[in-house]
């Protein structure tokens, strides 16, 4: 089985949905430089702590006090993200030298169908924030989605 070794970028943890932003926070699977260390002292990575991307992500949307209610149901929903996925991961790497390449695959459609679920569950309560946002604060989401997928600003063509 191929592994990768580095860590992947945000818009590629999560389906390419316009909500990787919000969902795909949080996790990346154990590096190959961790393999000498004990399941005991392993770190999980994380590539940014949980409460720093809540806080990096409410600065960078400039959410409005009376957006706060709003934005604390998208953070709820990104903690509970978190903790779900991290769970999976700290699942899938405590039986990692016992899976089969069957038990592989099944920890791999885990960890894809709570990311699905996220993504669902992140949707209403992202729609209500999006729909009470400035016109200024919307094009910055939209960038800001566009940028976790990958895409850059397109140069127009000459011909």
């Amino acid at each position: 089985m191929i592994h990768r070794n580095s860590a992947r970028p945000l818009g590629a943890i999560v389906l390419a949905g316009v909500l990787a932003v919000f969902v795909a926070l949080p996790l990346a699977p154990a590096r190959a430089d961790d393999q000498a260390q004990t399941p005991a002292t392993k770190p999980v990575h994380h590539r940014m702590d949980v409460e720093g991307y809540i806080k990096a992500q409410h600065d960078a949307l400039h959410i409005t006090q009376a957006e706060e209610q709003l934005w604390g149901a998208v953070a709820q929903i990104i903690r509970d993200n978190a903790k779900a996925e991290s769970a999976l991961y700290k699942e899938r790497h405590a039986k990692s030298k016992s899976m089969n390449a069957i038990d592989d695959l099944h920890s791999y459609a885990a960890i894809f169908q709570a990311r699905a679920d996220a993504i669902n569950k992140m949707i209403p309560a992202f729609e209500a924030l999006y729909n009470a946002m400035s016109p200024d604060q919307k094009k910055l989401a939209d960038a800001m989605f566009r940028h976790a997928r990958g895409e850059r600003a397109q140069k127009p063509s000459n011909g």
